[in-house]
């Protein structure tokens, strides 16, 4: 297999390799010359000219909550973060795409097993468990320094 950066002229092929998965009627393909927040793509091809694989990596953004837990009205307090968390999301995505790198479309947020609450905060700020069609799955770049 021999990879390379994307093209848009693997598009029809990857395309049709999507909707041959059953996935096209579920989401739509983030091709970096449709979709702004696809920062890369890349493709393997086994042999013959057309692409036979590709991954497509998305500018997406972690929300990470701090709470006093002696703080009361916790979840009222929080409500009110969710309007200059959201203009503020807006202004990045502005900025990002004024400089051609991409948007803010969706933000992720991982909750600790062990702390139940925090779901409920969660769901506060509009986030929902989990996705119907999809499963979170989560992999870091970079690995740590303490390895």
């Amino acid at each position: 297999m021999r990879y390379r950066l994307y093209l848009p002229t693997d598009s029809e092929r990857l395309k049709a390799l999507y909707a041959e998965m059953g996935l096209a009627e579920i989401a739509d393909l983030p091709l970096p010359e449709k979709d702004p927040c696809t920062v890369l793509g890349i493709v393997g091809q086994n042999g013959q000219e057309k692409a036979d694989v590709a991954i497509f990596f998305r500018i997406t953004t972690e929300a990470v909550l701090v709470v006093n837990p002696e703080l009361p009205n916790q979840a009222q307090v929080i409500r009110g973060l969710i309007a200059p968390a959201t203009v503020g999301l807006q202004l990045r995505d502005h900025d990002l795409r004024s400089l051609k790198l991409g948007g803010i479309d969706d933000v992720h947020a991982f909750i600790p097993v062990a702390k139940p609450n925090m779901m409920e905060f969660a769901e506060v700020l509009g986030f929902t468990p989990g996705h119907k069609t999809f499963k979170m799955f989560y992999r870091p770049i970079w690995k740590s320094r303490e390895e």
